[in-house]
């Protein structure tokens, strides 16, 4: 799958799971989306199956991407000019959503149906990042 459509099932709020990025080991990487099933979750599943490729020497290292309520947004940072920080992509949301954003103490504050969220960003895995959206009232 490609890093774009990774991102796109990432940023559905309807669909739960985690996202795997696995690297092998001969150089490539490869993203993949486990969906959580009723008796079989994502991450069980992916564990299963990427333990086989790491024991058997294809995989060297598996990164999990876990979808969580106050992750609002994924981005890849790796498609953004130079001079991009992470309140960019902030506003870039907030402005897309139609929610108010304000700085409030060196944070970024934006009301959520009607309620404050601090917002902050994940650490990147290969370039992805997310969102973190913060009860603040």
């Amino acid at each position: 799958m490609t890093k774009q459509r990774f991102l796109e099932l990432l940023n559905r709020k309807d669909l739960a799971g985690v996202g795997a990025v696995a690297h092998y080991t001969d150089g490539s990487t490869a993203y993949t989306f486990y969906e959580d099933f009723e008796n079989d979750k994502g991450i069980d599943r992916a564990a299963r199956q990427f333990q086989i490729l790491i024991d058997n020497g294809y995989v060297s290292r598996v990164e999990y991407i876990h979808k969580e309520a106050r992750k609002i947004h994924f981005f890849d940072w790796n498609t953004k000019p130079g001079s991009f920080c992470a309140a960019d992509e902030m506003r870039k949301y907030c402005k897309a959503h139609g929610h108010e954003i304000y700085t409030q103490l060196f944070s970024f504050i934006a009301v959520i149906d009607g309620e404050k969220y601090r917002l902050d960003y994940t650490p990147a895995i290969d370039g992805i990042s997310a969102l973190i959206a913060t009860y603040a009232n």
